[in-house]
């Protein structure tokens, strides 16, 4: 059965998501500039340190919420200006989900994540030790 058959989408999402990591893998690469190359990847460890820590408390919907905020994140830092940059993933990707979920100081905060990442990848570019 076809997604025209179906009218969910989901081989047309499927189709979409080849082409990109097509491109992440077989494109000559356009590497994520710094601080946000090291940023991205320091927010990405966070997510996955949230999922094993909480798997038993979050929700399907936050799950699902969470893999549409960070699923465009390693395109972004190999194929950086094509289709994404940080502006897009930031306002387009981690905004929505933390506008939805993070809403207490305590929360978990793909931004805050990014941001503390990007602090930490200037001071060690500067020489200096987080």
């Amino acid at each position: 059965m076809t997604s025209d058959q179906t009218g969910n989408g989901s081989c047309f999402r499927f189709e979409l998501a080849r082409g990109y990591h097509e491109r992440m893998l077989f494109r000559p690469k356009n590497v994520a500039p710094e601080p946000y190359f090291s940023a991205a990847l320091y927010m990405l460890h966070h997510v996955a340190l949230y999922i094993r820590n909480h798997s038993n408390t979050i929700t399907p919907e936050q799950l699902s919420d969470l893999g549409d905020a960070i699923h465009n994140v390693p395109a972004s830092l190999t194929q950086y200006g094509h289709d994404f940059d940080e502006t897009k993933i930031r306002g387009h990707y981690l905004k929505p989900y933390d506008q939805k979920w993070a809403k207490s100081p305590g929360d978990f905060s793909l931004l805050h994540y990014l941001d503390s990442g990007v602090e930490r990848a200037k001071s060690w570019l500067s020489g200096v030790s987080p």
